[in-house]
Order: C-alpha cells, then structure tokens, then sequence
C-alpha cells in the first residue's frame, strides 16, 4: 500500500453511487485516508439486468473519475473479500450504507460481526427516509397493506435530514500487487449492445443533478397534470439515479419543497418507500404472489404472444410504443408501464413474473422491490392493487393521454402518417379492413394480435371463476 495516515477507512459502494449526502462516506472521510471500493457480488440473490449492468457500468466510470481514478473494483463474495481487503491493506474501519433488501440486511450483519470478532471498526447506517418506513406500523402493530394510510402515518412521523455536503476526500489506491488476480472486476471499454441507451442518458453525479435540475425548472410545478401526458417530459426521469445513490431520496425530496406540485411528486417518493416496505415484510413477493388466491389464477402459456409483447409487435399501438420506448432507452414513461402490463397480464393472460423478469432485464432502473411489487399491483395480487377486474384499455388510455399521438408516432413509425383520431386505432381506418395480411401490406404494422374487449372480458370472468372465490389473505 502506499503512504498514508495512520487511520486508512475502506469505503463499500454499493447503491449509494455518490459522495454528497452520503452519511457512513462522509463520517469515514473525517477520520483519515479512504480506500474507495465496489464489488459486483457473485451471491446476490438477482444478478442485474442487461440495461442496468450498463447503467452501473457507466456510473462507477465517472464515480472513479470523481475519485481520481482510486475506485477499486472487485468481483465475488462481499463477506470474503472486504474482511481479507481490511487485513491486506491494514485498514481499521469500514463503513457502507447498510441494505434495506431483505438478502443485504443479512449480509449487513454477517458483514459487521466479522470485521469487529477481527478487530476492524464499523461505520455503517441504513438511508434515513428507508429505515423509517421500513419500521412503520399500524396502531395494531402490523405492517401497513395500503398506500394511503402507510403515506399519512409516514408523513406525519418522517424526519429528513438535510444533504450533507460532499467531504474532502483522501483516498489511496492498492498496490496492485497486494490483489489477488481473481479477485479483480475491469469495466468493458469497447462498445456494446446498449449503445443506445447512451443516447437518452447521462450516468453518474452530474448526469443525476443535470436532471434534477431540468425537472425542477421544467416539470415540477406542473407534475400532477404532466406526469401522465406520455408525449411530454412531465416526468421526473430521476428513477434511475435514485435506484443506484447517484441521487439521495432526501435530496430530492428537499429539492421540490418550493416546486407548486412538490407535495405530489414527494407522494410518489412515499410510493417508492411503500414497495421498499412491503419488500422488507413480504420477501417472497419476488418469487410468489402476495395474495395467494392468485395462485390459482389459469395463466397462459403462449411464447409466441410474449415474444410479440416483448418486441413491440402486438398491433396495439400505445402497447408497442411504451414495449419499443423500452428497448431502445432502458426506459418507458410510467403510464404505459401499466397500460403495458395490464396488457400482458389481463388481454394475453400471461403470469405477471414473465414480464416483471423482461422489465428487469431492459429496465435501467430496475429495483426489486418497485418492479416486483409494481407488476403485481397491475395484476392484481399485489398488496393495494389495482382491482382485479380493472382492464387498462389501450385505445382509451391513448385517446386521453397521448391525443395527439406523438408518443405513439415518435416510437411506432409506421403510423407516423396516420391522423391523431385514428393513430390508436388503426384497425378502424377502412383501408385496413379488408384482411390482416392487407393491413400488414398497406401500413408495414401488424393487425392486432387479440381482440382488446373480448379479452378483456375473458380476464374478468377467468378472475371472477378463479380469483373472486379464493380467500384473500397474505
């Protein structure tokens, strides 16, 4: 190791990808030298997905040029790796953000007892807006099922700190010859796949409060109206930079306190703390569903329809523009993710985990617990779900959202020609009636792959016959 203070702290990255607002980095950062560290754990129970391994890629690149280039970077198993790091590099504490997934908090635990039986100080402290959510009860002592009253006790107990500021750091970097070679993790440097996600991003910091910034000036103060208009940037964006702590849930909360709709974005913060939540009591919301009378819900085996579903080729056009949205940015706006889901699991009939898997793999945002629980709400087996008989119908949804279509026509381009009344629908324009082949022939889209109202009325008496009789207990 090279010349350093007598105190030398390692700090573990983990989702907390930033050196502001960062509680355990700023409070290891006063007491000496840090040795700045990220794993890429081999034990995690759900390896990243394609979208959001290049996400996470692209963010330690600039969190290492933020760092000046001292960011170590290892692949295996945290409980092996960190407490052999302390005594190769004579480190006296470590300090991380501490998990609120149910696998990190164990590993939080397994993680400190060893590093103390070892001698090696321990900084660590969970984000303060999780932790207070994560210990929330009803008068009855139970966990809370439902949004509203878990947001109106939360909100009335909640303490946000302010952001701290980012600390004069000192961090070293390892010899490399004190490393073993299979220990080692070297991020891709030739270009890949995910290109495009480029194109619609910027990882890291200053991408994170770049696009804080240009929500604040250009979207918070109307966010109640604009978050559901898919043509518009109505939308924060920030769900990325949030689910990799390039961004603290506290910052942003701060930052829209002056905004006019500032009370209604911090809702859906609350919404993100409610999945946490329901994630912490209900682990096995993941695998299985949160309402068991589900499990006996007849899904569909059709590979053909979700292959269709996952490319964007449905036929129904504000289905295949939030699927393409996604293909093409690691993104979709929040609307079409539940028009989307609602089409695959109610039109197709096909078991939500097929496609919260696909929105793990393509989302750049993805997290366990808002894909997870988010999926079942639409499906309806999920803790305050959407009622089970409830069907987004596409056209409508379109029709009110998107009037003009832009959204579609910017992701479908083969209705780019078509008027703003019929772009939804285009199974109604009289040139397309003749056969489905003649519909593929004239417009370069396919006819629709079901009918939207006849499946919707099979996806309510398929939950009627199997789900309405069940008991309804978690």
């Amino acid at each position: 190791m090279p010349n350093r203070p007598t105190a030398l702290s390692i700090h573990w990255f983990r989702r907390d990808l930033r050196l502001a607002d960062n509680p355990p980095l700023f409070a290891a950062a006063q007491q000496g030298a840090l040795l700045p560290l990220y794993i890429l754990d081999d034990t995690a129970e759900r390896p990243l997905g394609a979208a959001s391994r290049w996400w996470l890629q692209e963010s330690l690149k600039a969190l290492n040029d933020e760092l000046g280039g001292t960011l170590l970077l290892l692949r295996g198993d945290p409980l092996s790796l960190i407490p052999e790091l302390a005594a190769l590099s004579g480190a006296e504490q470590v300090s991380w953000q501490q998990s609120g997934e149910p696998q990190g908090m164990q590993q939080d635990q397994a993680l400190r007892q060893r590093l103390e039986r070892n001698g090696v100080r321990v900084e660590a402290a969970p984000d303060a807006l999780e932790a207070q959510a994560l210990q929330l009860r009803t008068e009855q002592g139970l966990p809370f099922r439902v949004f509203t009253p878990f947001w109106k006790a939360l909100v009335r107990q909640l303490d946000v700190p302010e952001p701290l500021p980012q600390p004069d750091i000192e961090s070293v970097r390892p010899d490399p010859d004190t490393i073993p070679d299979h220990w080692r993790w070297t991020l891709p440097r030739a270009p890949n796949w995910s290109q495009s996600l480029a194109e619609h991003w910027v990882t890291g910091r200053k991408g994170a409060q770049a696009q804080l910034d240009r929500f604040l000036e250009r979207g918070a103060d109307h966010y109640q109206e604009g978050r559901d208009l898919m043509a518009q940037k109505g939308t924060s964006s920030l769900s990325p930079y949030l689910a990799f702590g390039e961004l603290s849930a506290a910052e942003v909360w701060h930052s829209v306190a002056a905004a006019a709709d500032g009370p209604a974005f911090r809702r859906q913060l609350g919404w993100r703390l409610f999945n946490r939540s329901l994630l912490y009591h209900y682990p096995h919301m993941t695998r299985e569903n949160l309402k068991p009378a589900f499990d006996a819900m007849p899904w569909q085996e059709n590979p053909e329809a979700l292959t269709a579903w996952q490319r964007g080729q449905t036929g129904i056009p504000l289905v295949d523009a939030g699927m393409r949205e996604l293909w093409q940015s690691g993104w979709m706006h929040n609307r079409t993710r539940m028009v989307t889901a609602s089409f695959l699991t109610k039109n197709l009939l096909i078991d939500w985990r097929l496609g919260e898997a696909w929105f793990w793999d393509t989302l750049v945002d993805a997290d366990l617990a808002q894909n997870t629980a988010n999926w079942q709400w639409v499906a309806g087996s999920g803790m305050d779900a959407a009622p089970y008989f409830r069907v987004f119908n596409p056209v409508r949804q379109g029709t009110r959202f998107d009037a003009e279509g832009a959204y579609v026509k910017r992701w479908v381009p083969e209705l780019a020609s078509l008027p703003a009344a019929q772009v939804h629908s285009p199974w109604d324009l009289p040139t397309l009636l003749q056969s489905a082949e003649d519909a593929r022939t004239r417009s370069g889209y396919p006819a629709p792959l079901v009918d939207l109202p006849t499946t919707a009325n099979r996806a309510k008496a398929v939950y009627d016959s199997h789900i309405k009789a069940q008991p309804d207990s978690a």
